[in-house]
C-alpha cells in the first residue's frame, strides 16, 4: 500500500468516525426531546383529566346538597378526590421517570452538547412536578375534609 493510499484511508476513517459521532449526538438529542415531550404529554393529560374530574365533583357535590334523590351519588362524589389524587400520583411517577431518563442521557453525552447548567435544568424540572404535587395535595385535602 502506498503512503497516499494510507493517508486516504486514514482520512476516510476519520470522516466515518465524525459521521458516527454526529449521528450519535443526533440520536441523543432526539431521545432527550422524546422524554421532554413525554413530560408535556403527561401534563396535558393531567390538566385535562383534572378539569373533567373537578367538573364532575362540583356537579355531584351540588346535586347531593340540593337534590334528595341524588343522595346515591354521595359515595361517588366522596371517592372522586381520592381517584384524582391517585391519578396525580401516577402522573408524578411518570414525570420522574422521564426526568431520570434525561439524567441518564445527560451523563452519557459531552457537557457542551446539552449546554445547560444543572441549576437551570433542575429549576425547569421543578415546575411540572410542582403542578402535579399541588393538584395531589388539593385533592387529598378535599378527600380528608369529606
Amino acid at each position: 500500500m502506498s503512503p497516499d493510499e494510507i493517508t486516504f484511508n486514514r482520512e476516510k476513517f476519520s470522516l466515518e468516525q465524525e459521521r458516527f459521532a454526529f449521528d450519535q449526538q443526533k440520536h441523543m438529542r432526539d431521545r432527550w426531546w422524546l422524554e421532554e415531550n413525554a413530560v408535556n404529554q403527561r401534563l396535558s393529560w393531567l390538566l385535562t383529566s383534572q378539569a373533567f374530574i373537578g367538573a364532575a365533583y362540583a356537579y355531584l357535590s351540588r346535586q347531593v346538597a340540593t337534590n334528595p334523590v341524588a343522595a346515591n351519588f354521595k359515595q361517588i362524589a366522596s371517592a372522586l378526590p381520592l381517584f384524582a389524587a391517585l391519578l396525580c400520583f401516577a402522573v408524578f411517577i411518570g414525570i420522574l421517570a422521564a426526568h431520570e431518563a434525561q439524567e441518564d442521557l445527560r451523563k452519557m453525552v459531552p457537557k457542551q452538547m446539552l449546554a445547560s447548567r444543572p441549576f437551570i435544568l433542575n429549576a425547569g424540572r421543578l415546575v411540572p412536578l410542582a403542578i402535579v404535587f399541588f393538584f395531589m395535595v388539593g385533592w387529598l385535602a378535599i378527600f380528608v375534609k369529606h
